[in-house]
């Protein structure tokens, strides 16, 4: 995905929670506002993501750009406050 492309997703106005898939099968869901942040060609997320066994942990992962392979809004069944 291109910057604009994932800039577009995580800048949303208003703030929609939203996935990233990244290139290793990870996929990071951040819920909040402000918990990202881009400097160049690189993004830091800090968001949920699902361990085996349906553990779900929070993470905080700082991501060149082309290891995202995919970032889309959470459909509002998944989306939680």
């Amino acid at each position: 995905m291109s910057v604009e492309e994932v800039q577009k997703i995580v800048h949303h106005e208003p703030f929609r929670p939203y996935r990233v898939v990244l290139d290793d099968g990870e996929q990071l869901v951040v819920r909040k506002a402000r918990k990202s942040h881009f400097s160049g060609d690189v993004v830091s997320l800090l968001g949920e993501s699902q361990k085996k066994g349906g553990v779900t942990v929070t993470r905080f992962r700082i991501v060149p750009i082309e290891k995202i392979m995919k970032a889309e809004h959470v459909a509002a069944q998944e989306r939680r406050s």
